[in-house]
């Protein structure tokens, strides 16, 4: 049996994302272990002699471990996966990569990053949507921003809904909420939107059901893609399997992975936002339709056990490797 090992990064929703991926990996008939980046343990992965090294989150920290492993299997396939766009750190790190003699595949769920590395491949991300099982008992919130929030984007956003809509939540961790009310932006902000913003936030969400809950049952959530320039992120595909209707900012690939208008919604500006928003607000049955629809798309084309088959798959094709890796 191949064996296979991820390294997860630290920050929600990307750490669910990674255990998906590992689950979906021993479903298909690897043996897939996993560790966080900020509990890794060198020794761990030496000694697990993984045929495959999986990296969701990567930096310089982890050439020593690269260089460890292959130093004692030149065999294993290294296989680098940037969820978002890369950061300048990232890129040289992929620079750096592209040039080591490893048997490696970097792929990449934001197509801005193919320009790093002609190595480079395009890879959506992947949802188990079973993990999110919506009790829809009914909308308690309005709107649900889900945002980088350490983005004046993000604050731009709320200022401008704050105007509009009452209940508007949103969640993130609270170092992230904290850098928030410390920016410049956020200063600027009159103390009625000030105190709005406070009320809003309701802390983190560390797991599945949590996040299922709150996308299910708010009205709308606006999704910014704050930290993918032409992909979908994480948090589009958990609202949808979590049967919720839509928002995000235009986009070649959210046009080409969802239907827009039937699984999700799309807006250029907050004024057709708003519009939007008020339609599905006056015919509330037309967005509950359109999250159920959301959910099937999550379930039938953005599957994570489809995924991790085109990840094997491209790995075979790369490196000459007989299709059943479980052998």
């Amino acid at each position: 049996m191949k064996k296979i090992y991820l390294i997860l990064p630290d920050n929600i929703p990307l750490l669910l994302c990674g255990k998906g991926y590992t689950d979906a990996f021993n479903r298909i008939g690897l043996f897939a272990a996993q560790s966080i980046i900020s509990e890794l343990e060198d020794d761990k992965v030496i000694n697990f002699i993984p045929d495959y090294l999986m990296f969701f989150d990567f930096s310089d920290k982890n050439e020593e471990l690269i260089n460890k492993i292959y130093k004692n299997n030149k065999n294993c396939i290294f296989i680098f996966y940037l969820t978002e766009k890369a950061e300048k750190g990232k890129e040289l790190f992929i620079k750096k990569i592209t040039d080591k003699k490893l048997r490696k595949l970097i792929l990449t769920a934001d197509k801005e990053n193919l320009k790093l590395s002609d190595e480079m491949v395009y890879l959506p991300l992947g949802i188990n949507a079973k993990k999110y099982k919506p009790d829809f008992k009914g909308y308690t919130n309005t709107v649900n921003i889900s945002a980088n929030f350490e983005c004046k984007k993000a604050l731009e956003l709320f200022e401008f809904l704050n105007k509009f809509f009452d209940k508007t939540v949103f969640y993130c961790d609270e170092t992230e909420y904290m850098k928030s009310i410390e920016s410049d932006y956020f200063l600027k902000f009159d103390e009625e939107t000030k105190s709005s913003f406070r009320k809003s936030y309701k802390g983190s969400l560390s797991n599945e059901k949590e996040r299922s809950k709150v996308f299910s049952e708010s009205f709308i959530n606006i999704i910014l893609n704050d930290k993918m320039k032409n992909g979908v992120n994480f948090s589009i595909l958990e609202a949808a399997a979590s049967c919720g209707i839509i928002f995000c900012e235009q986009g070649e690939e959210i046009k080409r992975l969802f239907d827009i208008g039937c699984e999700a919604e799309s807006f250029d500006n907050f004024e057709t936002l708003i519009q939007k928003a008020e339609f599905y607000m006056t015919y509330p049955e037309i967005g509950r339709s359109v999250g159920l629809n959301a959910r099937r798309a999550a379930i039938n084309n953005h599957s994570v056990y489809d995924r991790v088959k085109d990840i094997i798959r491209i790995t075979n094709k790369k490196f000459k490797l007989k299709e059943k890796n479980n052998e």
